[in-house]
């Protein structure tokens, strides 16, 4: 145990109420070797890992490549068609054998949007992988930061917003907090969007975003302002 000398301790009952000195104490700590025979770890990193697992939604849920397992690619895209209503569409893109294949590909009929069409890649691409390991890239901030941060919160509050209300794509978050669970082993990786380079994440993230571009109907399409991420 560690002993350390405390000058003086000042109280207060409430705000108000000025602070009472109480004179000189000594504070009692706990130094590391103390733990060495309650198998307890003090490292404060690996406690800030802990807690960060424990706040998701499945706590093994990984966010680094595995070091084995397929490799997906997902993005969605959404745009305003020459007739005017919007289009959206979600791909899945698997590097296998040294290409890049379309796995899936899906269009957006109700309430289409780019944020939508991200979590739908994302769920496509879990079920897929249902009983495999698979490390799942994607260039959506909104899909990867659900599926890490925000699911375990939303299933806690019911999928509520404080006000009550449902909150958005509420039916999608749902179906993506299942897909989760499905693959044996899984990492959901951030990678940037919209790269140039030869790297394997910019080949599969760039191929992705073609397929689903594809599916949607239009080639080469740009994202109105109010949809993008």
């Amino acid at each position: 145990m560690l002993d350390t000398a405390v000058p003086h301790i000042s109280l207060a009952l409430s705000p108000g109420d000025e602070a009472r000195q109480l004179g000189p104490m000594t504070k009692r700590g706990v130094n590391n070797t103390d733990w060495q025979d309650c198998g307890i770890s003090v490292d404060p990193h690996s406690c800030s890992v802990a807690v960060a697992k424990e706040l998701r939604t499945r706590p093994d849920l990984e966010t680094k490549p595995l070091p084995a397992g397929r490799i997906f690619f997902t993005d969605g895209c959404c745009f305003r068609s020459k007739a005017g209503p919007l289009q959206a569409a979600a791909a899945v893109v698997e590097f296998s054998g040294g290409k890049f294949i379309t796995l899936t590909a899906q269009t957006l009929t109700v309430k289409p949007s780019a944020q939508a069409a991200e979590v739908l890649a994302l769920c496509l691409a879990l079920e897929a992988a249902s009983g495999e390991q698979v490390t799942v890239y994607s260039d959506s901030a909104y899909a990867v930061s659900a599926a890490l941060l925000d699911l375990a919160a939303w299933k806690r509050n019911s999928y509520l917003t404080a006000r009550g209300e449902p909150i958005a794509h509420k039916d999608l978050m749902q179906r993506l907090d299942h897909a989760l669970q499905m693959p044996s082993r899984v990492a959901v990786v951030k990678v940037p969007g919209h790269s140039k380079g030869n790297s394997l994440t910019t080949k599969g993230n760039n191929a992705a975003d073609a397929a689903a571009k594809a599916a949607a109907g239009s080639a080469d399409v740009f994202l109105p302002q109010s949809e993008r991420e």
